[in-house]
């Protein structure tokens, strides 16, 4: 069975994320995994639901480092409603 991964990335741009993450769940195909990245956001961002995988950058590392992060938790992290705080190394 294929599992469903999403990665999102955000910096301070929480509507944004809002409309990806419901765009997402509104898709017919359903996804397992959502993981959002804050890449440092000034306003931490607060993904609506308990279905989502949040990381938190403490430090912004860019766009680029903060989807491979993601990408690299992707296998190990459980899905849904965990919050990890990652280290400010790309």
């Amino acid at each position: 069975m294929t599992t469903i991964t999403v990665v999102l990335t955000t910096h301070d741009r929480a509507e944004l994320a809002d409309r990806a993450l419901a765009s997402i769940r509104a898709q017919t195909h359903e996804v397992d995994h959502v993981i959002v990245v804050d890449d440092a956001s000034r306003e931490p961002y607060f993904p609506p639901g308990d279905d989502v995988t949040l990381v938190r950058n403490p430090v912004s590392i860019g766009v680029c480092a903060a989807r491979n992060r993601a990408l690299s938790l992707a296998a190990t992290v459980p899905a849904g409603g965990a919050t990890v705080q990652t280290a400010a190394s790309a």
